[in-house]
């Protein structure tokens, strides 16, 4: 009887434990938050949106390792851009989230799976790891900068001869 019952609290134990461990901040969610704001404003070509959530002095690394400021990048989604870009929808899958939270600044990364169709019909994916430093500034999170690193397909197993 006595056995079960020590089973007993440590069960409860280790589930409190874990649950604890498993908290995510406010400040964390907001985070996420932001940097989700982010990708949405890119797909959906929302320059209102980027101009709200980019830091003054944000700069973006992008996948070909180019530099642009801010005003650079909130160009690229312009309305023409968003024209030329072609009707077929592109889905993008936000995951692995991560956040390193600092008080006022923070180091977010995400794995952004980007799926579009191919003008023949067929899909494709892309895969990027953005890096994000998000700041406390005046009241909400900002964008500091991005950079984005292309993640290459999975290899085929290589076949033993």
């Amino acid at each position: 009887m006595k056995s079960s019952k020590l089973i007993f609290v440590a069960c409860v134990l280790v589930f409190a434990v874990s649950a604890f461990g498993q908290k995510v901040s406010p400040e964390d969610v907001q985070i996420k938050r932001t940097v989700q704001r982010l990708v949405a404003a890119q797909t959906a070509f929302d320059q209102n949106e980027l101009e709200a959530i980019l830091a003054p002095d944000f700069v973006e690394i992008s996948p070909r390792g180019e530099v642009d400021d801010r005003a650079k990048v909130i160009a690229f989604y312009s309305p023409e851009a968003k024209a030329k870009s072609g009707t077929a929808p592109i889905v993008v899958d936000v995951s692995e989230e991560t956040v390193r939270n600092h008080g006022t600044f923070a180091i977010a990364t995400i794995k952004l799976t980007y799926t579009m169709k191919l003008p023949d019909g067929q899909s494709a994916a892309r895969v990027l790891r953005g890096s994000y430093v998000v700041r406390y500034l005046n009241g909400s999170w900002k964008l500091s900068s991005a950079q984005y690193t292309p993640m290459p397909p999975p290899q085929p197993p290589k076949s033993v001869n």
